[in-house]
């Protein structure tokens, strides 16, 4: 059976493959704005040191060299923020996806692999208490409850609880004196995996701005 993990890791890789191409035509048009503004000034320079004295050269070059440094800063400024729409656009996907899976038919054997592992995650409690959706508490209330009983707890010592926040899928468990929370919500799973995203996403975008760094 596929993990929740490795589809996610299929969803990511599908999301690159659009978002790269959008990134690789950004990154050309900057280059290509940043290469022009090198050549009009150079023609400009070219221009001046005709009817300028030898020590204008020196200053030429200066400026030159400052003009280069701030064009580099300001593609490589203009990159790091397309980096980051692009994240975040890769995230909201996953998350559109995430939801579309949390209503499919293989959704089911998720939930409940995670209604038994929060109980395994507990020792030594009376009670448990489980956060999930209100679709989950519709559909799966009955599944927790059973699930439970065979783990040795009673029905009246498990609290289902509809969650306030948007958690996807999955559910977050904690003991009934609230000491202790497990989290198995699909939000979850997508919040830590966030820097291998990026770092896939980044990896996979280096070079197109033309450096190595």
């Amino acid at each position: 059976m596929i993990t929740i993990e490795e589809k996610l890791n299929l969803f990511t890789s599908m999301v690159l493959d659009k978002t790269k191409k959008e990134y690789d035509m950004e990154a050309k048009r900057l280059n290509e704005e940043s290469q022009e503004k090198l050549e009009v000034y150079i023609k400009e320079l070219n221009q001046k040191k005709e009817k300028r004295l030898h020590d204008m050269e020196k200053k030429g070059k200066q400026e030159k060299a400052r003009l280069v440094s701030h064009a580099n800063i300001d593609k490589m400024k203009a990159l790091h923020i397309k980096k980051k729409e692009i994240l975040e656009d890769v995230l909201k996907t996953l998350r559109e996806r995430a939801h579309l899976y949390a209503k499919s038919d293989a959704y089911e054997a998720f939930f409940k692999a995670s209604v038994q592992k929060a109980i395994d995650s507990f020792s030594d409690t009376q009670g448990l208490i489980f956060n999930i959706s209100e679709k989950d508490f519709k559909k799966f209330g009955e599944v927790i409850y059973d699930t439970a009983e065979k783990n040795h707890y009673k029905k009246d010592h498990i609290q289902l609880v509809i969650s306030k926040e948007d958690i996807i899928g999955g559910l977050i468990c904690m003991d009934d004196q609230k000491t202790y929370k497990i989290d198995f919500s699909i939000k979850s799973i997508i919040k830590n995996n966030e820097y291998t995203i990026g770092t896939m996403l980044f990896n996979s975008l280096r070079g197109a701005e033309g450096t190595d760094d």
